[in-house]
């Protein structure tokens, strides 16, 4: 009987573990790296759709008023409130 040599087992099974890794990238890289990069295009579309939105809505000016048409305005009301009342 011959004594088999463990390292060559090893080697043996590092071969196949290598060989089955090699066929899983491949099919990874024919089937499904396509899918997840239109993906992720989908969702780089969609992020550049919004910023565009942010940016249309940050372009127009906020709503500002001068102190002097707010105090008038709320002299106006206090004016009209007792009159509500009456």
């Amino acid at each position: 009987m011959e004594k088999k040599s463990t390292l060559w087992t090893v080697v043996k099974i590092l071969l196949a573990v290598g060989a089955v890794c090699a066929v899983a990238a491949v099919v990874y890289h024919k089937f499904f790296r396509k899918k997840k990069e239109e993906e992720l295009l989908e969702e780089a579309e969609e992020l550049e759709a919004l910023d565009i939105a942010e940016e249309l809505i940050d372009d127009e000016p906020p709503f500002e008023a001068s102190a002097e048409a707010v105090i008038a305005n709320a002299e106006e009301m206090e004016e009209s409130v007792p009159e509500a009342e009456a």
